[in-house]
């Protein structure tokens, strides 16, 4: 299965950045199938590195940086990244994080490059996935990482930049830690993508039969919480 933002505690602060459907009109899905504003804020710099990247198309990712986070087995899977624990076993491609260099013309930028920013460093804004609606222009931002260690995420896991679309460490939700949910059951915790912007949602107990990561493993419907849900998702305008 392949590969999902909680900025803070609990689901609510989730919701208010990646904006989150409420249908919930259950309906059976195939198992597995492909995956996955903060401005300065004290924390120390993470394992990703500055270097050149290409960028990504999909919906909702930070800008700048090749960011289709995937579950891999090793650097094989993470053409130009690294792979890497995120979650007590659950390993994800790490990719390099580009400073700004140059303003973008925007009246939104904050810098032009690192040395315009008191903390942190200048990056390609958003720093973390953006879902909320229309995606806004292009512009710098000074930002620093939000966590270092999972003790920083109450409830969730410190992810490190360059790995689900954002520029700094980040908290990510978690209802599972580790690769394995429960005693009993065949399920898994793996990290699913929000259905409205497919920026991260958070780790959740996968069935690997009838559970889902993205809205691709829910054909005519919708993954929501790692659960195919019918029809399209309620998503901001």
């Amino acid at each position: 299965m392949k590969l999902a933002l909680f900025l803070g505690a609990g689901l609510g602060g989730l919701c208010a950045v990646v904006g989150c459907g409420d249908d919930d009109s259950a309906t059976g899905g195939s198992g597995g199938g492909s995956t996955t504003t903060s401005t300065s804020t004290t924390g120390a710099t993470t394992t990703s590195s500055s270097s050149t990247t290409s960028s990504s198309s999909s919906t909702g990712q930070g800008g700048g940086s090749n960011l289709d986070a995937s579950e891999c087995d090793g650097p094989e899977d993470c053409p130009g990244g690294a792979c890497v624990d995120i979650n007590a076993g659950y390993h994800a491609c790490q990719y390099p994080v580009d400073e700004a260099t140059t303003c973008t013309g925007s009246k939104l930028d904050e810098c032009c490059d690192s040395s315009e920013c008191t903390q942190g460093a200048c990056f390609p804004a958003p720093l973390v996935p953006f879902c909320g609606g229309v995606q806004p222009e292009m512009y710098n931002a000074c930002g620093s990482d939000l966590c270092v260690t999972n003790d920083d995420c109450p409830g969730g896991v410190c992810v490190p930049a360059g790995v689900v679309g954002n520029q700094v460490a980040m908290c990510v939700q978690a209802q599972c830690f580790g690769t394995v949910c429960g005693q009993e059951s065949l399920s898994s915790c793996a990290l699913v993508r929000d259905p409205c912007c497919n920026g991260p949602a958070g780790f959740f107990c996968i069935d690997p039969e009838t559970g889902c990561q993205t809205n691709d493993d829910c054909p005519g419907g919708h993954c929501a919480s790692g659960v195919c849900m019918a029809g399209p998702p309620i998503c901001p305008a």
